[in-house]
């Protein structure tokens, strides 16, 4: 999909032109896992957009959005996009404080609440006009069998005559057939690539909640950029478990969107194993503590081992530590270290590799650095690894990067064994430093770190040759 929208709201319309009957999102239910096409999801986020429309939300209006990752979440999502206004997306878990805080600081014309759970924690901090409070799922769960209370907590239990509360259903019901198409057209042109289209809250590294204003720009960047450089495409299914509300997660949605894949939407650490054995997603993206988590509860779980397989495991992990090194530093790795992670990986480390389906090509870390100790291990399962974020120690193991690989060959040097898992690597020629404006929360010097980790200094983007910083505009490709 070439990069000539104005805002989101035409790149997701061309998604569902192009990709109208495929797989769009995967979600569980309790009969299994379920999908729901690119068409449909379209068609439901504008019936959402035009009943917003009705109830007086205005283009440029801010709408908040609470709860986890649902598929009401994502339709909602892009309903307000449709509708012209600028999405602000709050995780469930937030602090009744920090949520009061947020409120006060955009001031949302219109709020969706996940579940009536969230409606009871936080009606008493954002007083909206009538008809403006909307909640997303009827019932949720809010108790433990034995617990004596009723276990499901519905949303007619909880509205009050001073709430003016409505469902989703109601709201799709203001915007049903007969609407102004054209209406709704007008929104999404009024929309420019400089004007903002979602507002993100984190706390970042001093622990203050603060307000950071994302661009259609900006967004649109990234999703095509990723979408470019990461070989994947609608034969692909990424789970997604991060929340929307993390700007990871919302970048990893968009990246999705934009290269056709399947979104299976997982349900976070409590399902994360099962949902990796149902779906068996070919890319997934995380963050470090996620990946210690499935690491830690893989070795937990090795307790049948036999000490003939605990012993092939720990020298396995070791070879891969020299072959891995060897092959970042361009030497030839050590004969018996290779014959031994090959050992390793064609009995013990297929283990590792069931635990994150099966089927996965590659997997990306960010957020934060990953430790030394668990991007080792996974990459010497034969996962190959795009960790943005670096390692922690000054001679961490050799992790892709997907915005700062310089070339298919230099790719080919720190994943040699991932050829025929990620057969096209784009090369981007570069035309002298990045402007990172586009690029969220980067200053050149990080993007000076990043390349040096991978050995492509900046002295060497006014070069003729295609040294494929990845991060350069998405025009200078040349294959």
């Amino acid at each position: 999909m070439p990069q000539s929208h104005e805002n989101l709201a035409a790149f997701f319309r061309q998604r569902a032109r192009e990709n109208g009957p495929t797989p769009g999102i995967l979600y569980r239910t309790e009969a299994g896992w379920e999908s729901l096409s690119y068409a449909a999801w379209a068609a439901r986020a504008t019936t959402i957009a035009r009943g917003m429309s009705r109830l007086g939300v205005e283009p440029g209006d801010h709408v908040m959005v609470v709860g986890r990752t649902t598929p009401e979440f994502l339709l909602v999502s892009w309903g307000v996009a449709l509708a012209g206004a600028v999405l602000v997306p709050v995780s469930g878990s937030v602090a009744a404080s920090d949520f009061s805080e947020m409120v006060a600081g955009t001031s949302p014309s219109m709020l969706f609440l996940g579940d009536p759970g969230l409606l009871v924690r936080f009606r008493d901090f954002a007083k909206l006009p009538p008809q403006r409070t909307v909640v997303m799922e009827a019932q949720c769960v809010q108790s433990d069998p034995g617990s004596g209370k009723p276990p499901f907590l519905r949303l007619e239990d909880v509205v009050t005559s001073r709430d003016e509360v409505v469902s989703l259903e109601q709201l799709e019901s203001h915007g049903g057939p007969g609407g102004n198409a054209v209406e709704l057209d007008l929104r999404m042109a009024s929309r420019k690539p400089e004007d903002a289209a979602v507002i993100i809250h984190t706390a970042g590294t001093i622990g203050e909640q603060k307000s950071v204003v994302l661009t259609n720009a900006g967004l649109l960047y990234q999703a095509h950029t990723l979408s470019s450089v990461l070989p994947i495409g609608p034969e692909d299914v990424q789970l997604l478990f991060l929340p929307l509300s993390h700007v990871l997660g919302y970048i990893a949605a968009l990246t999705s969107i934009a290269s056709g894949t399947p979104l299976a939407l997982g349900e976070g650490m409590r399902t994360l194993l099962e949902d990796l054995r149902d779906v068996k997603p070919t890319f997934m993206v995380g963050v470090p503590r996620v990946y210690e988590k499935i690491i830690d509860k893989l070795v937990a779980g090795m307790g049948d081992f036999s000490a003939v397989w605990w012993e092939l495991y720990r020298r396995g992990l070791a070879a891969g530590r020299k072959v891995l090194d060897a092959q970042a530093e361009g030497r030839r790795p050590n004969p018996i270290a290779w014959a031994q992670l090959e050992v390793a990986r064609r009995s013990v480390f297929g283990r590792g590799r069931e635990i994150f389906g099966g089927r996965m090509r590659f997997l990306i870390s960010g957020g934060a650095p990953l430790s030394d100790r668990v991007a080792y291990t996974i990459m010497s399962f034969g996962i190959p690894l795009l960790n943005g974020s670096g390692s922690p120690s000054p001679r961490g193991p050799p992790t892709c990067s997907a915005l700062t690989t310089c070339a298919s060959a230099q790719w080919d040097r720190l994943c040699p064994w991932s050829r025929r898992a990620l057969p096209r690597v784009a090369k981007y020629s570069s035309r002298g430093p990045v402007s990172c404006k586009v690029i969220w929360g980067t200053r050149p010097r990080l993007i000076r770190r990043w390349t040096k980790m991978v050995g492509c200094s900046p002295e060497t983007w006014g070069e003729s040759s295609p040294t494929a910083v990845c991060a350069s505009p998405v025009g200078a490709r040349t294959s």
